[in-house]
């Protein structure tokens, strides 16, 4: 592994601009027990320029198989690449990587970006581990987690920002997908409340939202991390049990956790859980029918539990 076959992609020099977005009045209703508030989306960035956040992008990675090095190149880091607001930072926090392979990685990255640091380690870990690492090295005030084999909507972080900057929460979820995104997402898009999300129930009822949620691509503010931990023993269900631990140390208020209803990330390996989150991202019914025969067929082959996907 001491030679990556990175692919050259260069980042655009963008330059710093002001965030400035014309806000609705909220509007606050109720839909399903839910609270639901209407925010416009950000306006479109002049060509060239983009918003400067003080988001710190952190991406586990396990770098112990050159697969994942490849999916990294070819689904995260051209999504990243398209991203309408800049981080003021990407973390790659590798584990399973000698530092032979470490410093291919960060030389190739730095083609894509001078703000971009891989911290790897040669032994391997889990997820939990690889977002605690990261969570200890971070400048910005906000910590955004997304996977290295997945690929985030293009106005994934500049909707992060926007709703932090508006109603300063804990934490965000949002949707997901199976589908290639839209470019551009609709003339306002679904913030809910945290005020109900206060159990392992009323988290769950967030999967039987048109685009579901992943709990692994969350955003926290960064001083979550000095009260609460992922748990670096568990290989699966960690981001879940980091929600509950965050819930109980906060509380359940209208800022503790927030979800926005839109999906803001695509998963790339295939799995399927039964309501199909996100299919309404893009793709014609047909290729929804084909998407989801081809769900089916390899579920029945692997016998996979259906549920959510393990990292």
């Amino acid at each position: 592994m001491c030679a990556i076959p990175l692919k050259t992609l260069r980042l655009s020099q963008a330059k710093s601009s002001l965030y400035n977005i014309t806000e609705s009045r909220v509007a606050l209703s109720f839909r399903r027990g839910w609270s639901k508030i209407n925010v416009l989306t950000p306006s479109s960035n002049v060509k060239d320029q983009k918003i400067q956040t003080d988001i710190s992008l952190c991406v586990p990675l396990d770098g112990s198989d050159s697969k994942n090095l490849r999916i990294l190149m070819d689904v995260f880091l051209p999504s990243f690449e398209r991203q309408s607001a800049l981080p003021l930072e990407v973390i790659i926090v590798a584990s399973g990587m000698n530092e032979s392979s470490a410093k291919a990685l960060q030389l190739a990255c730095t083609h894509l970006s001078s703000a971009l640091h891989v911290r790897a380690i040669p032994q391997l870990a889990t997820a939990a581990k690889n977002r605690n690492r990261c969570a200890q090295h971070v400048l910005g005030r906000v910590i955004s987690f997304f996977d290295a084999d997945d690929e985030m909507h293009s106005q994934r972080l500049e909707i992060m920002w926007n709703v932090f900057q508006t109603y300063h929460p804990k934490a965000i979820l949002h949707g997901f997908s199976y589908v290639q995104s839209q470019e551009v997402l609709p003339a306002k898009f679904e913030v809910f409340s945290g005020a109900e999300i206060s159990d392992q129930d009323s988290l769950q009822k967030l999967f039987h939202h048109k685009y579901a949620v992943s709990m692994g691509w969350i955003t926290v503010d960064a001083d979550v991390f000095k009260h609460v931990q992922q748990n670096e023993t568990k290989v699966s269900g960690e981001d879940n049990q980091f929600i509950m631990n965050l819930i109980e140390f906060y509380g359940a208020h209208e800022d503790t956790l927030v979800y926005v209803g839109e999906p803001l990330g695509r998963y790339s390996n295939g799995w399927a859980r039964p309501w199909e989150g996100g299919t309404q991202w893009r793709g014609s019914s047909k290729h929804q029918a084909k998407t989801n025969s081809h769900h089916k067929t390899k579920n029945a082959k692997t016998r996979k539990i259906i549920g959510p996907k393990p990292r």
